[in-house]
């Protein structure tokens, strides 16, 4: 697991970095409440939650209970794509999903429309550490580096 997890944080460099320069000029938090970008969004206004953001682009949702293996998660607007299996979703007003949430696989969105997240899926492929797998075909499908190609993700 320790490889595993240095390679994504490996992967997460230029990101981080961009982060980071924007704390530095702006003063935004790298690590964020997600009330920061969804401020009218009553499922953080209201509730208790333990969701963050990885600046705008990455939503986390930690399991916090032992033993879980599925997680009921809350995805505000826009369109996410899920870490682990590449199954992307369009959102509009925020809604719950029941997620895969092994050992190992915590629930982690990116923006579909952020190049540094294409990459940082496109990256972790190359490297092994995600397999997204194709339901229908039942056979492992590695998405195109969208530095090169200008394909858009698709549902797997």
């Amino acid at each position: 697991q320790l490889t595993r997890w240095s390679k994504v944080y490996k992967a997460l460099a230029s990101y981080r970095q961009n982060l980071l320069s924007e704390a530095s000029f702006q003063g935004w938090p790298v690590v964020r409440h997600p009330v920061l970008h969804y401020p009218t969004d009553k499922h953080f206004l209201e509730e208790g939650t333990s969701a963050f953001m990885l600046g705008t682009s990455m939503y986390v949702a930690p399991v916090m209970e032992p033993g879980v293996t599925t997680a009921r998660v809350y995805l505000p607007p826009g369109s996410w794509g899920h870490m682990w299996t590449g199954l992307t979703r369009t959102v509009k007003t925020g809604d719950y999903f029941d997620v895969p949430a092994p050992i190992g696989e915590p629930p982690v969105f990116y923006s579909i429309h952020c190049p540094h997240m294409n990459n940082l899926v496109w990256v972790l492929q190359e490297e092994g550490v995600i397999v997204t797998k194709n339901r229908e075909k039942k056979k492992s499908t590695v998405l195109s580096n969208p530095f090169k190609k200008k394909d858009k993700l698709r549902a797997f």
